[in-house]
């Protein structure tokens, strides 16, 4: 869903080996730039979502929220 949502690359359903021969047809065929563009794409994702300055503000909200509970 993830890779789905950022245009980040191909997905398949795991449980099919069908499915995972279709991804990488798809991946074989893209040209360079649309998977270029994909690695783009990856690479912003990472930042916004996952990189380490996101997953510090995602926790400073968090704590934020709960010391807000807290506080009289």
């Amino acid at each position: 869903m993830i890779v789905r949502e950022a245009g980040a690359g191909f997905t398949a359903d795991p449980s099919s080996s069908e499915s995972l021969v279709e991804a990488l047809v798809r991946a074989g065929r893209s040209g360079r730039s649309r998977l270029r563009e994909m690695g783009r794409a990856s690479h912003a994702a990472y930042d916004r979502d996952f990189s380490l300055v996101a997953g510090t503000a995602r926790i400073e909200r968090i704590l934020d929220r709960l010391t807000a509970r807290v506080s009289p």
